[in-house]
């Protein structure tokens, strides 16, 4: 019995070393992580972070804002275009009239209308409203504000 008991002593002993020696190599491992390169401690750079954290937030949150309000006033410019080009008159040669409309998403804005002749040149301008017009349209106008409706 006596040997059972010596022999369980130095088992004993033999964990109580390893188990000391990776204590030490644990603990050199923390300071080593704790210190990092520049010296400074783990929590200044935890603390910086988080303050880089906030200031990416707010910035976020900022160009959030500035983006909806730029959405709302896109819905205001005048992005859709529309062109036809074509032959007012038969004694003209060429395709020398054209219709232009110029309108926000909405379909509001202006068509503007030039009719050529060799003796003149005559420009008009319509306002539209939804897509439409209270005065009376020529097909080539009214392809106009189609071709704009499709952008």
């Amino acid at each position: 019995m006596t040997i059972d008991l010596l022999a369980l002593s130095y088992s004993i002993t033999f964990l109580v070393i390893v188990l000391l020696i990776w204590v030490a190599v644990l603990e050199m491992r923390l300071k080593k992580f704790l210190r990092g390169n520049d010296g400074k401690s783990l929590e200044g750079l935890i603390t910086r972070v988080k303050n880089r954290e906030e200031e990416l937030t707010h910035g976020l949150t900022e160009l959030t804002k500035a983006l909806k309000r730029l959405e709302k006033t896109n819905q205001k410019d005048l992005n859709k275009v529309g062109v036809v080009k074509f032959n007012a008159f038969t004694e003209t040669g060429g395709e020398q009239s054209f219709a232009v409309a110029i309108l926000d998403r909405e379909g509001t804005g202006v068509l503007l209308s030039n009719l050529y002749t060799r003796e003149r040149t005559s420009v008009y301008a319509k306002e539209i409203t939804r897509w439409s017009t209270t005065v009376k349209l020529l097909p080539e106008e009214r392809q106009a504000i189609e071709l704009a409706k499709q952008q």
